[in-house]
């Protein structure tokens, strides 16, 4: 079992509500931070009172922490979790520089307080969304409803490449999705939007300015968001 949409009935024998809440996020997710999960889970409480959560999670081995950057730290499936959900042994080990900060960007985006995001899990993938390629899957898709539409965001972060380059995969992701019929129903609606995760401001300016510079199918809609850990994890 290896998406945060589904949980064992066996769980809610062995942890509350909040600590299966902060586990569904790390299967979804591969990752949490005691940032994510105060911002998440525990809006309001202390920072201290958030890590006496982790630190139980971690000694009871539903979660393996992992240095971050700093003092901080992130946490992965610890022994408990990858036994109780299958999950491979590799699952408990650091990410990679790339994966670290891939996984970390989309979850800070989607679990902003102020969003509404789902991100679409496997399940997802493989049930109500069958129609989008395995190929097409890679980049993380998240589902909201504005005025009760469907809006769709497919999310690319910037691991450091050129405001050029970025642009340049704008471009391949538009390509590649240009005939598949779900999205250009979702693109004629003005439901689809190409989300660009970077880690500064100026670096924010730049890739609208190189986007900016091509010309777009109708209706091709993009945002640029800034995630400033990007820094830090791009240079750890």
């Amino acid at each position: 079992m290896s998406s945060g949409n589904q949980e064992s009935v066996d769980m809610r024998g062995l942890l509350g509500k909040r600590d299966r809440q902060i586990i569904s996020d790390v299967l979804l997710y591969r990752l949490t931070t005691n940032e994510l999960v105060g911002t998440r889970q525990l809006a309001g409480i202390s920072a201290n009172a958030v890590t006496k959560v982790t630190a139980r999670l971690v000694r009871d081995k539903w979660l393996r922490p992992h240095s971050l950057f700093e003092k901080r730290v992130y946490f992965v499936p610890g022994k408990s979790m990858v036994s109780h959900y299958g999950l491979p042994v590799s699952r408990m080990l650091p990410l990679g520089t790339q994966a670290l900060a891939s996984h970390l960007s989309v979850a800070t985006y989607c679990l902003d307080a102020s969003r509404q995001f789902q991100l679409l899990s496997p399940s997802q993938f493989s049930t109500d969304w069958s129609w989008v390629p395995n190929k097409l899957r890679a980049l993380p898709h998240v589902i909201m409803h504005v005025e009760d539409k469907l809006q769709v965001r497919t999310l690319r972060v910037d691991l450091g490449g050129t405001p050029t380059h970025v642009a340049t995969k704008c471009i391949q992701d538009v390509n590649l999705r240009r005939n598949i019929p779900g999205y250009k129903q979702l693109q004629a609606e003005r439901a689809l939007i190409n989300v660009v995760l970077t880690p500064t401001e100026s670096k924010k300016q730049a890739i609208i300015s190189a986007i900016q510079k091509h010309s777009w199918p109708v209706n091709t809609r993009f945002d640029v968001a800034v995630v400033p850990d990007l820094c830090r994890l791009l240079t750890r």
